[in-house]
This record gives structure tokens, C-alpha cells and sequence, in this order.
């Protein structure tokens, strides 16, 4: 739908239509709260579940005011074309970002990698139950775009540490937003999670 959408709007406006391709958009007031349950989950500590093989993946990322920002100054400037409206290529990987929601929480989650195949038999959704994790052969498409007109055009990118850290804070304040209508949020369900870390030993 998206992309059919881009196409009869290009077709409409031309070179004064913007496609920014976001991706991964975090920061306060995420209504999918994405980001918003590791961080949950890790501050909670004890042993959580991993995926073994997804840590090392390296991902890009959006903080929504960095975006929404840019955003506002193309609309002014009159910008048209496609970008990829995102943090540059490899900024941080999987792990690297629930390291710092470990950090930043300072909790004492204990990490327990579960393989992808186990992941999968277990019937654990990608994405959805584990969020931001997605198995190697669809990771590999997801993450890795070229974001370099999103650069040429002076997108932001603030530390990952920063939009967890502000993330974190206003999460505190318990001012959390709905999800959107016929949006369940994201999590591994505590029984599925049990299971697999019993299985982990």
C-alpha cells in the first residue's frame, strides 16, 4: 500500500512530492512502544530472552524530533524525491542498542541468546514479540539502505544513548499514550518467554 501510494502521488505532485522512507522512528511519546518494552522488559532484569544470531545485526534508526525537524525544513525548502529518511548505515547494532537500554536503566538483565531456528519453532514473532528483531534473511533487506541523500540533506542523527536515555525519562513520567486503533503492542508473552529460557537452561 505504501509504495502504491507513493506512486500515484508522484504522479500527482512530481518533483514537489518528498518520499521520506522513515524506518525505524524512536524517542518520547512512541505510541508502539517498541523501544519502550525492552526497555521495560530490561529494567525489570533477571534473565531475558535474545536472539543469538540477530545481536550482531546492525541497524539504523530515527529519533522522531531529529525527523520530524528535517522534515518541516524540506517542506520549506520545497525538497521533492525519494530519501531514505533514517540514521546512517551500521550506527549501532541490535545488541549495541539493548546494551545502552541496560545501561541507561541500570538494571541487571542477564541475557540469554536463543537461536533464530529455536526463536521460530517456538512461534515467536518476528518484530512483533521480540521488537526490532527480525530473522537474517528478511533483517538483511529491511536494514540495510543507502541513506546517503538523507546525509546530502542534512538529516540529523543524535546518539542512539540520547534517544534512549529521553525515551526512558518520559516513559518515568507514566504518561504513556495509546497504541493506535487495532494496534496491539508489542512483547514476548511472559509464558512464551518462561519457555524458552527454561529450554536455554
Amino acid at each position: 500500500m505504501k509504495a502504491h501510494a507513493e506512486r500515484v502521488l508522484d504522479a500527482a505532485l512530481g518533483e514537489r512530492f518528498l518520499t521520506a522512507r522513515a524506518g525505524l522512528i524512536v524517542g518520547p511519546h512512541d505510541p508502539l512502544h517498541r523501544l519502550g518494552w525492552w526497555l521495560d522488559r530490561i529494567a525489570a532484569g533477571g534473565r531475558v530472552v535474545v536472539p543469538a544470531e540477530g545481536l550482531d545485526q546492525p541497524i539504523a534508526l530515527v529519533d522522531a524530533r531529529d525527523l520530524a525537524g528535517w522534515l518541516v525544513e524540506m517542506a520549506e525548502r520545497g525538497q521533492g524525491g525519494p530519501v531514505n529518511a533514517t540514521g546512517p548505515a551500521g550506527m549501532t547494532t541490535f545488541g549495541g542498542l539493548l546494551d545502552t537500554c541496560r545501561e541507561v536503566t541500570g538494571g541487571d538483565a542477564e541475557w540469554v541468546p536463543v537461536s533464530e531456528a529455536d526463536l521460530l519453532a517456538a512461534g515467536v514473532q518476528e518484530w512483533t514479540h521480540l521488537p526490532l528483531w527480525l530473522a537474517a534473511g528478511t533483517a538483511r533487506t529491511a536494514w540495510d539502505v543507502d541513506t546517503a541523500r538523507a546525509r546530502e540533506l542534512g538529516l540529523p542523527t543524535r546518539p542512539v544513548r540520547d534517544s534512549v536515555t529521553d525515551t526512558c525519562a518520559w516513559m518515568q513520567t507514566g504518561d504513556r499514550p495509546q497504541p493506535p486503533a487495532g494496534r496491539e503492542l508489542p512483547g514476548l508473552p511472559p509464558d512464551l518467554e518462561q519457555r524458552l529460557l527454561s529450554s536455554a537452561g
